[in-house]
C-alpha cells in the first residue's frame, strides 16, 4: 500500500473516530439533558410530598381535635335516649296506674248509683 493511500484510509479513520466521538457527546448530551430533567421532576415532586405530608399532618391534627367533640355527641345522645326510654317506660306505668283507677271509680260511680246494684269488688289503688 502506497503512503498515499495509507494517508486516506488514515484520514477517513480519523474522520469516522471523530463523528462517532461527536456522536457520542451529543448522546451524552441528551442523556445529561434527560437527567436534568428528571431532577427537576424529583424536586417538584419533593415539594409536592412536602405539601402533602403537610396537609396530612393538618388534617391528623384537625381529626384528633374533633374525635372528642364527637364523642361528646355520642355521649349525649345515648343519655338523652336512655332517660327518654325510663320517661317513657315512667309515663306507661303511670297511664296503666291511672287507668286502673279510673276504671275503679267509674265502678264506685255506679255502685253509688241509685240504679245500682251493691258491688264490694272494686278498690281505687293508691299512686
Amino acid at each position: 500500500m502506497k503512503m498515499t493511500q495509507q494517508g486516506a484510509k488514515l484520514q477517513r479513520l480519523n474522520n469516522d473516530l471523530v463523528k462517532v466521538i461527536e456522536t457520542l457527546k451529543q448522546q451524552r448530551e441528551e442523556v445529561m439533558e434527560r437527567m436534568e430533567a428528571l431532577h427537576k421532576e424529583k424536586k417538584e415532586l419533593e415539594r409536592e410530598m412536602q405539601a402533602l405530608h403537610e396537609r396530612l399532618t393538618s388534617v391528623n391534627q384537625k381529626i384528633s381535635n374533633v374525635a372528642p367533640v364527637l364523642n361528646t355527641y355520642t355521649e349525649a345522645i345515648r343519655d338523652a335516649e336512655s332517660s327518654y326510654y325510663k320517661i317513657c317506660q315512667g309515663s306507661e306505668m303511670l297511664l296503666n296506674i291511672l287507668k286502673k283507677d279510673l276504671d275503679a271509680y267509674r265502678q264506685i260511680a255506679l255502685d253509688t248509683s241509685p240504679y245500682a246494684v251493691p258491688s264490694t269488688d272494686a278498690k281505687p289503688t293508691n299512686i
